[in-house]
């Protein structure tokens, strides 16, 4: 069993930064039983059918393509990414940054990262592929 007390450790750890009143917004919703805590059946079926699912493995991809870990998606990073996938960009690796840097620092941060992958095609078929499940 999953305690209201251990909710928060877990959306921290699946990529989401809970406030107090979303963890008991999520036992209210989840605790079908309502004896204060999580079976794993209660979790599981709420999980596989969030955005928080979604919003974990985009979380992934960005710490998978933020290669030396300070937070940020740099050129070099975008570019050896773009290589590895074998994508050729016209103009230069800093046009894509530019579009994708709401801040304006020269980098893709995580909330540029899912700003972005939330207006995605990526996102729209994550949405339809949980709807399916």
């Amino acid at each position: 069993y999953i305690e209201k007390k251990e909710v928060a450790g877990l959306l921290t750890k699946l990529g989401c930064q809970p406030a107090p009143k979303n963890i008991d917004e999520v036992m209210d919703e989840l605790d079908c039983d309502a004896d204060g805590k999580l079976s794993f059946d209660e979790f599981a079926k709420w999980y596989v059918v969030s955005e928080t699912r979604i919003l974990a493995e985009m979380g992934r991809a960005f710490q998978t393509f933020d290669e030396n870990g300070n937070g940020c998606i740099e050129a070099t990073e975008l570019q050896n990414l773009f290589d590895k996938l074998n994508i050729h960009i016209e103009g230069s690796i800093n046009s894509v940054i530019s579009e994708l840097d709401k801040s304006g620092n020269g980098t893709i941060s995580k909330e540029d990262f899912e700003t972005w992958y939330r207006e995605s095609l990526f996102w729209k078929h994550k949405k339809e592929e949980m709807q399916k499940e």
